[in-house]
Parts: C-alpha cells; structure tokens; sequence
C-alpha cells in the first residue's frame, strides 16, 4: 500500500507543472541508498520512489529512485516585454478618414521625433517631439495641420527619428 502511494505521489509531482512560467522545487520521495549531497533544497534535491520515507533538512540525505522538478505557475500578467529593436509600424486604417493610428517600437529610451509631411516634403504635423521609455507606443493622426487646419486628400508619409534609428513610412487620407 506504501508503495503504492508513494507511486501515485510521485506521478502527481511529476505531471503537476511541465507548462507555464514557474517558480521550481525539486521535490523528494521516498528513500534507499545513495548519495545526494545538496545542501539547496528549495532549487534541487533527489527523488525516488522505491521505499517509504521523506527528506529531512537536505544534508548528505542518502536517496534513489529518480530526480524531478515540479514547478508551480506564477503570475506574468505584470511582465512588461520590451521589444529588441526599433520599429516604426505602417499605419491603420489606410487609407484612412478621419483619423489613424500609428504604433512605434523603441528598443531604449529615446528622444523620439514622429513627423508628417506632404507628398513635397513640407512639414505637416509634429506627432511627437519627446523623451519616451523603452516599449512600444501608439499615437493618432486626425489629419490636420500644426495649425490645426484640416488637411487635403492625398499621400503623406511619416517619418521617426529616435536615437540612431530613422525610418519613412507613406499613408493615404481620402476624404
């Protein structure tokens, strides 16, 4: 019956965490011969499931059978993934009317510059002049000018500047 029991334990810590982001624990069942020698019982450990027992503080403790890990899921909705390398995406809707959205990508913090021109080159609207954190970021464009004058149907493209990254993308208002 111990055995048995021992065995069902061992299957239960053995299938209890093989998925996931974890926190390990090696586990220990059971005890025979053998040498363990680890003194890190809440990273490593010996298991085994040949005859009853369970470890004691973890010093020289003699086991055999086998070495698992069993893993217990963590909370990693509060990870914040930061991208590897800069980015500017190309705009949505496109075309567009009345407004769009422009997402950027930023490797480090930077001093970012996100400007529009006109299909001749001509300054249309500063998005954003500003010292922003590593990650990724979204601005809108409503098509109007610094002025805050509505601008014509037509290509413009979009340009950044963030630390030595620069990158042009085009995009299409349609009124």
């Amino acid at each position: 019956m111990i055995k048995l029991l021992n065995i069902a334990l061992f299957c239960l810590l053995m299938f209890s965490g093989l998925h996931a982001q974890t926190i390990s624990k090696w586990q220990a069942i059971g005890s025979a011969g053998g040498i363990a020698g680890d003194t890190q019982n809440d990273i490593k450990g010996m298991a085994g499931f040949i005859s009853g027992g369970s470890s004691g503080d973890g010093s020289n403790i003699h086991w055999a059978g086998l070495r698992f890990k069993t893993t217990l899921v963590v909370d990693v909705e509060d990870e914040i993934l930061l991208p590897m390398e800069y980015a500017l995406h190309q705009n949505y809707p496109n075309p567009f009317n009345p407004s769009t959205k422009i997402e950027y990508s930023l490797a480090r913090r930077s001093n970012v510059s996100l400007i529009i021109y006109n299909i001749l080159g001509q300054r249309v609207k500063k998005i954003v002049n500003d010292d922003q954190e590593a990650g990724n970021h979204a601005v809108s464009w409503n098509g109007l000018d610094d002025n805050g004058i509505e601008t014509a149907s037509g290509i413009y493209f979009y340009k950044i500047v963030a630390g030595d990254f620069t990158k042009v993308n085009k995009m299409l208002l349609l009124k």
